[in-house]
């Protein structure tokens, strides 16, 4: 498929018309707009662990009747659960009973002038810590005799869901007898794919559907995120409380959930419904317009922005620029992209590195190297990037450039570099450069130094600055003054660096560091025996 070469950049290449429509090159423009990150997950339905209870016994002794006999009964707050038979208890009911007696028979003056130990009190104390209720105190008070058997009641409301002892077993002081669990509250727990944990947030709402209800959408809200990765499944574990009133949710079924996240600029998420408003940070059901204390746990609510979240109305937030996903050409975190090269005489395309955010939907969000209105290449970029590589120039294939196509050169009077991003041009020892322009790029490469030597000071926040301090100093290199040949691979050398600049500004560990600063240097190198700058400041 014939091509033309073209002079005006590094990666700039030149059809006709006819190979345009042969090749099927489809456009769009580079756009600002909200995207929408569907986050989709599998699960399934668990007992909320904070809805739990287990009846154990108080005192060690016998268990002479269970009332429940079976897993999956209802039982309500108050309800008898168990009778046990209790040495432990008969002993401590004649204590409170005689000490009664014993207050009782002695003489009023007596009582008067010596006070002695309230027995009683003691005793009452004695059955309070057993766990009997005031009502069951008085009765032994009013009845006068001891009873061996006490009855412990269900203090929540719920459903039996498990039973670890029968009768007439013997248990000692806190054996579990049963599990009672509330059903009106439930949890959700799912994979989040690590790829999708930029949308996540704590409150978010979540809709999901279950294979015992088809076609009807349930919801719930994000209540908890694990801070740890699976490291052999690269998920995470989320946790989504859902209320459950009616009951029809059963704890093991299996859900299918989607979080819908708007994104701002900068990978924000945007939820104006929270403008304004205060979240409990342990229970996200409960919002507020006003601060003040969770209804649930009582722990002071928090403004919803110290939760992640862009909560001002959308037309004051700046949307993000996207491009399509079928725009990009993949090399890592950064991609190619072709971008029609406007008012040319045919059609002409010159490829980009840019720097990628992350994916939405059908988008990428874009951190550096285009800009609105701008046309890419949809449809046909990779016969673009092929063209290019045949060419030995510069593409994702090869992004070093130099021959690809199976050993073949078809670069006409160019050759393929060594070791380097941009073709090195023939002659190139001979190009002359302003003072001026010496200077910026001189100092572009101290930039670049710089952050070889702060990486040893293992400061992310100092290397951040350094690699921000480079993206300042390339933005000043002024390549208008050139022309050509030497224009085009200045430009080229600029997106290189620039794009290695956005990187190095979002490091997050020294591991990173370490490879962004690889890249920069390589660069770095290649942009002095190009143009042939001192080497009295050598990288590290």
């Amino acid at each position: 498929m014939p091509v033309k070469k073209s002079a005006a950049g590094v990666r700039t290449i030149s059809i006709s018309p006819d190979v345009m429509n042969l090749m099927n090159i489809q456009t769009v423009p580079v756009t600002r707009r909200y995207v929408t990150a569907n986050v989709r997950m599998v699960g399934k339905i668990e007992y909320d662990g904070t809805q739990l209870a287990h009846i154990t016994a108080w005192v060690s002794g016998r268990l002479d009747r269970l009332f429940v006999d079976y897993i999956g009964i209802e039982v309500k707050q108050g309800d008898h659960m168990v009778s046990i038979y209790s040495e432990e208890l008969y002993s401590i009911q004649a204590e409170l009973i005689q000490a009664l007696k014993y207050q009782r028979d002695q003489p009023a003056s007596t009582t008067r002038l010596i006070q002695p130990i309230d027995l009683a009190a003691s005793a009452r104390e004695k059955l309070r810590l057993l766990g009997l209720t005031a009502e069951q105190i008085e009765e032994i008070e009013q009845r006068g005799t001891p009873n061996d058997h006490i009855t412990i009641y269900s203090p929540v409301g719920g459903i039996v869901i498990d039973k670890l002892q029968q009768e007439g077993d013997r248990v000692r002081t806190g054996d579990r007898i049963y599990t009672v669990a509330n059903l009106n509250h439930l949890w959700m727990k799912m994979d989040a794919y690590e790829s999708d944990l930029a949308w996540l947030r704590y409150g978010q709402e979540v809709e999901f559907t279950t294979e015992a209800y088809p076609g009807e959408v349930f919801k719930g809200r994000v209540a908890f995120i694990d801070p740890m990765l699976n490291e052999a499944t690269r998920t995470v574990k989320v946790r989504v409380n859902v209320p459950n009133e009616d009951g029809r949710l059963k704890p093991e079924m299996f859900v299918r959930a989607i979080v819908r996240s708007k994104i701002a600029e900068g990978g924000r998420v945007l939820d104006s419904s929270l403008a304004g408003k205060w979240i409990s940070p342990m229970h996200p059901e409960i919002v507020k317009d006003e601060p003040g204390d969770c209804d649930v746990c009582g722990m002071p609510l928090v403004r919803a922005e110290t939760l992640g979240y862009v909560t001002a109305e959308p037309s004051d937030i700046a949307k993000p620029l996207v491009i399509p996903v079928s725009a990009a050409l993949l090399t890592g975190t950064r991609a190619i992209v072709y971008v029609q090269v406007p008012n040319a005489e045919e059609p002409t395309y010159e490829g980009r590195e840019i720097v990628l955010g992350p994916r939405a939907g059908d988008y990428y969000l874009v951190k550096a190297g285009l800009e609105e209105g701008q046309l890419v290449v949809t449809n046909g970029n990779f016969k673009l990037d092929s063209a290019l590589q045949i060419s030995a120039k510069p593409s994702m294939m090869t992004p070093e450039g130099g021959g690809g196509g199976g050993g073949h050169h078809h670069g006409g009077d160019s050759k393929p570099s060594e070791g380097g991003e941009p073709m090195k041009m023939a002659g190139d020892s001979g190009m002359s450069l302003s003072p001026q322009l010496k200077v910026q790029l001189q100092q572009t490469i101290e930039a670049v130094q710089q952050i070889g030597e702060t990486i040893e000071s293992a400061e992310l926040g100092d290397i951040r600055d350094a690699f921000g301090q480079l993206g300042q100093q390339v933005a000043a290199v002024d390549a208008e003054q050139m022309s050509g040949d030497m224009k085009a691979q200045l430009q080229e050398f600029a997106m290189l660096l620039r794009n290695d600049s956005v990187e190095g500004k979002e490091i997050t560990d020294l591991q990173n560091a370490d490879r962004i600063y690889l890249v920069t240097k390589r660069h770095a190198e290649r942009l002095q025996q190009m143009f042939g700058l001192s080497q009295a400041g050598h990288l590290m």
